[in-house]
Parts: C-alpha cells; sequence; structure tokens
C-alpha cells in the first residue's frame, strides 16, 4: 500500500485574508483550563483591511492593533482598549480570561472560516469561526 502524501504547508496568512466578518469565539482554553463558554453574547473578532481588531470580550466593546508575519505568527501592538461597563459575574470572568488568551497568543492558522490562535507552548488556544 502506498504511503499518502503529506499534507501541503499552508500558505503564509496576510492581514487582508482576515478582514472581513467577524470571528465568533467557539472555544477558550487558557493555561490548560477549559473555559465554559455562554449561549450567547460570545466574544468575537473582527479584522480590518489595515492593522485593527475590535469586537465584543463579552460584556464590553474592544479594539487592538496587531500584525501576523511569517507562515503562523500574530502579534499585538499593545493591549486592547476596552469600554468599561459591568456585567453579570459569569460574563465578565469570559471577558478577563478572553483578554488574558488575546495577550499570551503568539500563533495563528486560517483554514476555510476557522481561525485558531495559540500560545507557543499550545496551553492558550481561541478557536473561532465565521
Amino acid at each position: 500500500m502506498a504511503k499518502a502524501a503529506p499534507a501541503a504547508p499552508l500558505p503564509a496568512i496576510k492581514w487582508s485574508d482576515l478582514a472581513g466578518a467577524p470571528f465568533t469565539l467557539t472555544s477558550m482554553t487558557v493555561k490548560g483550563k477549559e473555559i465554559p463558554l455562554p449561549a450567547t453574547r460570545r466574544p468575537t473578532m473582527q479584522f480590518d483591511e489595515k492593522s485593527r481588531v475590535s469586537g465584543l470580550a463579552g460584556v464590553n466593546r474592544y479594539t487592538t492593533e496587531g500584525a501576523v508575519s511569517g507562515k503562523e505568527g500574530i502579534s499585538w501592538t499593545g493591549s486592547p482598549i476596552s469600554t468599561k461597563m459591568a456585567g453579570p459575574p459569569e460574563a465578565m470572568a469570559v471577558e478577563d480570561n478572553f483578554f488574558q488568551a488575546l495577550q499570551a497568543v503568539s500563533l495563528i492558522e486560517l483554514q476555510g472560516g476557522k481561525l485558531k490562535l495559540a500560545s507557543a507552548d499550545g496551553a492558550t488556544r481561541l478557536e473561532l469561526a465565521r
């Protein structure tokens, strides 16, 4: 039986590949712990054509700037700026974990409408879908 050919490497991601409709968080792991997500008001990420990302963090709206580099690297130019509304404790916990995860990720993978962000050690992961 012939061996299957290895999968072709994914092409390098350009910022413009991410622009368009927002991505909605489908799963979040922070420092190896899976964080339960609410049924509604899940964090979102919407990339513009330049270098900005904005969205809903759970309770508050946020914005930040970033860049992609190489085949699978992503970095942020600073901490996200957000509104300062209070919400239910569970929603605020999701938001706090989302911001913590966002600051920890440095790897990016985009396949179809699915976006995966991860820390270098893989212990922190954000998975989103359009």
